[in-house]
């Protein structure tokens, strides 16, 4: 299973089909499946990298 990381581009709100809940706004780890790529080529959420460990721990 390949995960990649997405957050909702600003002013959406995009559900997460694992979850049933909607996608938080820092994003989060999904499956890279179908629906997210479809997702990804409306714009409703964007690729990025996760929040990195030490910045977590600065906060």
């Amino acid at each position: 299973m390949i995960k990649t990381y997405v957050k909702p581009t600003e002013g959406r709100r995009v559900l997460n089909p694992a979850t049933r809940q909607p996608l938080p706004a820092e994003g989060a780890s999904v499956e890279k499946s179908s629906y997210w790529l479809r997702r990804i080529a409306a714009g409703e959420v964007v690729e990025t990298k996760p929040p990195s460990a030490a910045k977590k721990k600065e906060d």
